[in-house]
């Protein structure tokens, strides 16, 4: 079946776009294993391998066409595998020209689509073009609401044509929508992201487009010659948030509310929800973001009593009212957020008092509050999450209680060097918890091939872990004294690595899996990789680029045997 319709793809960009669809299925799939072997592993690995093997026996020019499309679209293990039986199939006539043009569109735009009041959401577009002239723009819906979650993802022939669209979705001022241009650095950075964010989150609420569409947007972004990492989103300080609820309770809509009254409190939770997950700003209020904070985060996360549920409609009134004014938006939209509060008070009350509605961290803090635990004694609260863990289906990492790696457990790491494709450099090696990040130092560069002779930095959580030197002011932590395990990464959590502050190399390093200890020697092992890693002193990725469109290095040339022998030795 998937040889057969391998056989009407009749482009590059089709090529691209059938691989695509064909991994999300892998994707969707991984939603039905177990927690948390549903996060840990490689879904396109485990569902796909048996397929691209079975492709590669197929003496069919259709079978190459998906071959090396799912080669071109998988960044990690699927697509090398893919590669090397590709690599290692005799020619076979048949196979279409149009096959070597598989990843190697042009980005040649990029524009952001937004709504200019409520800003729930944004599309970020990257236009490419083929070597045969055809186009394509792919879009991700960016949802603002959810944690900045990519969503939705849609496919058009150019932006040009979404700008041309745009106005049969605009009725007026009360729906305007607005496109804007942006670099397409920044626009890639910001697809990047919004994927990553999905893909770390269990059971994510994206549309049925997203999972066909998502490999083609990261290949787009991957694509982008000098991506923009967006900054991480700031959220409001403890005496920010004092301060705007100060300003709420002297405003002429909260004045007449006590400062430790029940609808004091519903501010507070107002700006702790907007906080966390609308972007950062308490101020930022619509139809959809009262939706999603009375039947959604309130029934899960807050111990509601009858009193709140009661007074907090009218407390939400007055506080969308107040960020109305201070964000100065029209009085239609004031208006048409305050009369959505009055929709969801029925679902509301029925969820928040129905224990089965509540995520497992309210569960857990019920349960909790019903033994008598005081939540501030770590000591009592340790001693209850194991009695609680013991009974439980849930554990501590669906909790959102942080779980503590033991020194001797083994971590799995992800290391990609980031800004490059065509091929991405990237390789997985497993280490003790307790591996010093000096040692990690050592094990990166014997994975890439770098020759570690430049300086290198860690950052993690926004401290610096490296080797201080007090004639440089190098205010640091000290990684010849710091554990991985003593940092405390969580599953999917990243660190960043950044070798030759010239050239600038920047690696990301994602936790993978976290695993029982085995009775190996404990060093440490490279599994699998991908890519040639740059020579030093290149130019950086600009450098690396014009190097590659020499000719005379090959980007895709990477030996597994020496590298695994190199990372052994570096755990010594």
């Amino acid at each position: 079946m998937i040889v057969k319709s391998a056989a009407e793809v009749a482009s590059a960009l089709d090529a691209e776009a059938w691989a695509s669809h064909l991994l999300g299925t892998f994707r969707e799939q991984r939603h039905g294993l177990p927690f948390p072997d549903a996060v840990a592993v490689d879904a396109a690995l485990l569902f796909g391998e048996p397929l691209v093997r079975r492709l590669a026996s197929f003496d069919d020019p259709a079978a190459r066409v998906a071959l090396a499309s799912i080669a071109e679209l998988d960044d990690g293990e699927l697509g090398v595998l893919a590669g090397e039986l590709q690599a290692s199939s005799t020619p076979m006539a048949g196979v279409p020209r149009w096959v070597e043009q598989i990843g190697e569109s042009e980005v040649v735009g990029a524009a952001v689509m937004s709504e200019a009041v409520f800003d729930d959401a944004h599309t970020v577009l990257l236009e490419s073009r083929h070597p045969d002239g055809e186009t394509m723009a792919v879009g991700v819906l960016i949802d603002r609401n959810l944690g900045g979650l990519a969503k939705d993802i849609l496919l058009a022939e150019s932006i040009e044509q979404v700008a041309s669209l745009m106005g049969r979705y605009s009725a007026g001022e009360e729906a305007a929508l607005e496109l804007e241009q942006v670099e397409p650095g920044i626009a890639a950075g910001l697809i990047g992201a919004a994927i990553a964010r999905t893909d770390m989150t269990w059971d994510p609420p994206v549309d049925e487009d997203f999972w066909s569409g998502r490999a083609l947007a990261l290949l787009r972004a991957e694509q982008t010659p000098g991506v923009v990492e967006p900054p991480e989103p700031t959220e409001p300080s403890g005496e920010e948030r004092d301060r705007l609820r100060e300003e709420f309770l002297s405003s002429p809509e909260g004045r007449d509310f006590a400062p430790d009254g029940t609808e004091a409190w519903v501010a507070s939770l107002a700006i702790d929800f907007c906080a966390g997950y609308t972007g950062g700003d308490p101020l930022r209020w619509s139809p959809v973001v009262v939706e999603l904070f009375m039947t959604d985060w309130v029934p899960r996360k807050v111990l509601t009593t009858p009193e709140l549920l009661d007074r907090l409609p009218g407390a939400l009134d007055a506080w969308v009212r107040f960020a109305a004014h201070r964000r100065g938006i029209p009085q239609w939209a004031a208006e048409e957020t305050r009369e959505s509060i009055v929709n969801w008070v029925e679902e509301m009350g029925a969820a928040a008092l129905d224990p089965a509605v509540g995520g497992p961290s309210k569960q857990f803090l019920l349960a909790a509050k019903a033994a008598g635990v005081d939540l501030e004694d770590e000591h009592a609260l340790g001693t209850f999450i194991k009695g609680w863990n013991a009974r439980s289906e849930l554990n501590v990492g669906e909790l959102e209680v942080p779980q503590a790696i033991e020194p001797d457990e083994i971590l799995q790491l992800k290391i990609t060097l980031k800004g490059i494709s065509k091929p991405p450099v990237w390789r997985r090696v497993q280490v003790r918890a307790d591996t010093t990040f000096a040692v990690l130092h050592r094990i990166i560069q014997a994975a890439f091939g770098w020759t570690d002779t430049h300086l290198h930095s860690f950052e993690y959580q926004g401290e610096q872990i490296g080797v201080p030197d007090p004639e440089w002011d190098n205010d640091c932590i000290n990684e010849a004294a710091t554990t991985l395990a003593e940092v405390q990464l969580g599953l999917k959590d990243r660190v960043r690595y950044t070798y030759d502050f010239g050239d600038n190399w920047e690696h990301d390093i994602v936790l993978e899996k976290v695993m029982e200890p085995d009775a190996g020697d404990g060093r440490p092992a490279l599994l699998t990789g991908k890519g040639a890693c740059p020579p030093e002193d290149c130019g950086g990725l600009w450098g690396y680029a014009e190097l590659k469109d020499t000719g005379g290095f090959d980007p895709a040339s990477f030996d597994l045997e020496p590298a695994q022998r190199r990372v052994r030795a570096a755990g010594r």
